[in-house]
């Protein structure tokens, strides 16, 4: 057999050339007649060592490829954690940039959930107490902003309702002054229009009061209107209207009265400052003209003025200190000149002037 044969060979060309030692020539020359003798050690010798190479060289090969592919998943790992710190850290800044209030706050949880075991759980949770902290004292600045702003409103409001109080108001008498009575008598007769609702116009003035200023001084005549303006007060209700619209001339309007109960408090409120006068001094009587809205059918604020106005200078020419209510025929007469004054308030100097200081007619 050719296997029998080279192994032969081999021993005797081995054996001949003494290429080794006896001993080493024993155990080779005596597997060689082993093999020579024996094919199927030798068949399984060759499976053996080409299964061997086989699988070193599979494994050369693997490693050649596995060492490469877990450098790159390796790298790509590192690259992939480093985005995703690079995108979270963005995230973080972007939030504490906003920094606006509840919404980043909340934002943050998911971070703080999702890092809460990293390197990054530091950041998070100093971000998340930073906006905590910004929101905090941005919500007691908006609170307190609200406070110092309805505090600025409040005191503007009761600065301008003083403004227009005293714009509005006579310092004498504490009555509205004719500015004031203008910027209410058309509502409250406007209303009383629409409700259906009667309304009384009472037309004061003080008789003899140039008289008055004369003798005893103007300090005399400001003490006259000033207690005028005290019973006033104290005979009006908060709804109805008391103004000093002249030297001595007082507007009153009532509102839910009728003829009777007008001429009632007229008369009270003469009586009453009648009671005021002062022992050994001169005092004015009280002479009032009553004027109804819908009794006497007014068509307008300044129809039920001239209305009390005539009963007022009736009052006045039928002697003085009394009250006189409005009648058709006080129309019809000839009381009134061409200029809508009576013949003696003309001759007596008494018309009614806008209030500018102290005067008195």
């Amino acid at each position: 057999m050719p296997v029998r044969f080279i192994c032969m060979v081999l021993m005797e060309t081995l054996w001949d050339r003494k290429v080794m030692d006896f001993g080493s020539r024993l155990i080779i020359s005596s597997g060689l007649r082993i093999l020579a003798f024996q094919p199927a050690l030798w068949c399984a010798l060759i499976v053996g060592i080409t299964s061997t190479a086989l699988i070193l060289w599979l494994g050369i090969t693997g490693l050649w490829i596995a060492i490469p592919l877990s450098v790159v998943i390796g790298i790509g790992g590192l690259k992939l954690e480093q985005l995703h710190r690079r995108s979270t850290v963005r995230r973080l800044a972007a939030q504490v940039r906003a920094g606006l209030g509840a919404e980043c706050i909340a934002d943050l949880a998911p971070l703080l959930a999702e890092h809460e075991k990293s390197e990054l759980a530091p950041v998070a949770e100093a971000a998340h107490a930073c906006l905590a902290h910004f929101h905090s004292r941005r919500v007691e600045t908006n609170r307190l902003e609200r406070e110092i702003a309805e505090r600025v409103r409040a005191e503007a409001r009761q600065v301008e309702a003083h403004l227009t109080q005293l714009s509005q108001t006579d310092p004498l008498t504490s009555l509205l002054n004719r500015r004031g009575f203008d910027a209410h008598f058309g509502g409250l007769i406007g209303r009383s229009q629409r409700t259906h609702v009667e309304a009384a116009l009472l037309a004061i003035d003080l008789d003899r009061f140039k008289d008055l200023n004369d003798t005893c001084g103007h300090e005399a005549g400001d003490r006259a209107l000033s207690v005028l303006g005290d019973v006033v007060n104290g005979c009006v209700r908060e709804r109805d209207i008391a103004a000093r619209v002249g030297g001595d001339e007082i507007l009153i309007a009532l509102t839910g009265v009728d003829l009777h109960q007008a001429t009632t408090i007229a008369n009270r409120l003469r009586e009453q400052f009648a009671a005021q006068r002062p022992i050994d001094s001169l005092w004015p009587t009280l002479s009032i003209g009553v004027a109804m809205l819908h009794a006497h059918k007014a068509d307008c604020p300044s129809g039920l003025r001239r209305m009390a106005d005539l009963a007022l200078y009736a009052s006045k020419n039928n002697g003085r200190d009394r009250v006189t209510p409005w009648s058709p025929s006080l129309a019809a007469s000839n009381i009134l000149d061409t200029s809508g004054r009576t013949t003696e308030a003309v001759s007596s100097s008494k018309l009614v002037q806008p209030i500018t200081g102290r005067e008195h007619a």
